[in-house]
């Protein structure tokens, strides 16, 4: 996997790259150097973070008659 591709991943998640660092509880300039390409993939996070995504592909739509309320910002 390459750097653009976890990035690619990461923003089909909707994850930063620092909920990535969060949740494998590593510093975020870890994953920064993992997608920049400067540092090599894990080939164990490349698998789960494919998973991760197919996971996200499969997941069902928002329950039937879900509606969003507007935010008050």
């Amino acid at each position: 996997m390459s750097g653009d591709e976890m990035a690619a991943l990461l923003l089909k998640l909707g994850w930063a790259s620092r909920e990535l660092a969060r949740r494998l509880d590593v510093r975020a300039q870890t994953v920064a150097g993992w997608t920049s390409g400067r540092r090599g993939i894990p080939p164990n996070l490349a698998d789960w973070l494919e998973l991760r995504a197919r996971l996200e592909d499969d997941a069902p739509p928002l329950p039937d008659g879900w509606e969003r309320k507007p935010r008050t910002e």
